[in-house]
């Protein structure tokens, strides 16, 4: 992107019918740095598989605490949660976060 920019100005600095050099340069340049509905696109699908990597860590961490404290396998784990937020009418990801806080709670106190 930096030696598309420089060429263009070079050819606008050697172009002596432009009136204004550094306008001419500044319009190229602000578009050249433009969001491009390509460069949106791709913000918006890395937004969600960061999203989707956040769920599937707090999943598994709700997982590991269910395993440890019922002794489940992981799939009744898994099995437990997906219960648990069909039940609720929650996603997923809300389910296992309540999991994890009541895990991190003192003893007799609830959420």
């Amino acid at each position: 992107m930096d030696s598309k920019i420089a060429d263009r100005a070079r050819g606008f600095l050697a172009n002596e019918t432009t009136f204004d050099p550094a306008e001419a340069i500044a319009r190229h340049v602000e578009g050249v740095l433009r969001p491009t509905q390509t460069r949106r696109m791709l913000e918006q699908v890395l937004c969600e598989l960061e999203d989707e990597i956040e769920e599937r860590r707090v999943v598994a961490e709700a997982k590991q605490i269910l395993q440890a404290l019922y002794r489940m396998s992981e799939q009744q784990a898994n099995t437990q949660l997906r219960l648990l937020s069909r039940k609720s009418r929650r996603c997923l990801k809300e389910v296992a976060r309540q999991v994890i806080d009541e895990q991190h709670l003192p003893k007799g106190k609830s959420a």
